[in-house]
């Protein structure tokens, strides 16, 4: 059971960030095992019911959505071998992650925030909610209020810088339309803090999770329209 984020998986994200080698990592394994890994873990537990009466192909085996506290540096710039943050992610078996629409929950020092969408681009997708827009924007525009877009969740995504808007798209919708890729996500604010610390969290996760399943689900729609 999770009973909270605790200030000993904070120092620990701290301290590999500024130790971020081998050494230290080893030397420390046991306090990432009981402080970071095993939490986590737990979560990933409690929430798998939700998870899966959202979408029961999801992959909800614990050791599968946590993520790995090794990075993969072979294609990137940055060498430093260990992350300083973790996350919890959901989608299909054998998915990778930059193909896949999912849940996601990622905790860093500099604080929690979780939602729904994809990893990167996506055109394909895309160009099929652009479509959808322009044919019946009121069906997504009545999903948005419903699930409390933007005041409970924002709409991220990088957009197209020129990319005109037909006349017949809500303001509301228009971010969605110009976007490359998209998620939804509720960022924690100071007051949370009360709640991330302790098992309710578990309760909020439920809640937001539960929220955005209409929104997951219209998604899903406009994948299986394009046979993904």
């Amino acid at each position: 059971m999770f009973t909270g984020i605790t200030d000993d998986m904070v120092r620990f994200f701290l301290s590999i960030r500024f130790n971020n080698n081998a050494a230290f990592f080893e030397a420390n394994r046991g306090v990432y095992a009981q402080h970071v890994q095993q939490p986590l873990r737990a979560l990933a537990e409690d929430l798998a019911p939700t998870l899966e009466g959202i979408d029961p192909r999801f992959d909800t085996r614990p050791g599968r959505v946590l993520s790995r506290i090794r990075r993969d540096t072979r294609f990137s710039k940055n060498k430093d071998p260990y992350r300083d943050h973790m996350w919890l992610g959901w989608r299909y078996a054998g998915q990778m992650r930059e193909e896949a629409t999912g849940f996601y929950f990622e905790v860093s020092p500099e604080g929690t925030h979780w939602g729904f969408g994809g990893y990167g681009e996506h055109k394909p997708l895309m160009d099929a909610i652009r479509r959808r827009l322009v044919n019946r924007p009121k069906e997504l525009l009545f999903l948005f209020k419903a699930a409390g877009v933007p005041d409970r969740f924002t709409l991220n995504g990088t957009q197209y810088k020129r990319m005109p808007v037909p006349p017949e798209i809500p303001a509301a919708l228009a971010p969605l339309y110009c976007n490359k890729g998209f998620y939804f996500e509720n960022v924690a604010r100071p007051d949370d803090g009360q709640a991330l610390y302790s098992d309710a969290i578990v309760y909020r996760l439920r809640q937001d999770f539960a929220a955005l399943a209409p929104l997951y689900h219209w998604v899903r729609d406009r994948q299986a329209e394009l046979g993904l």
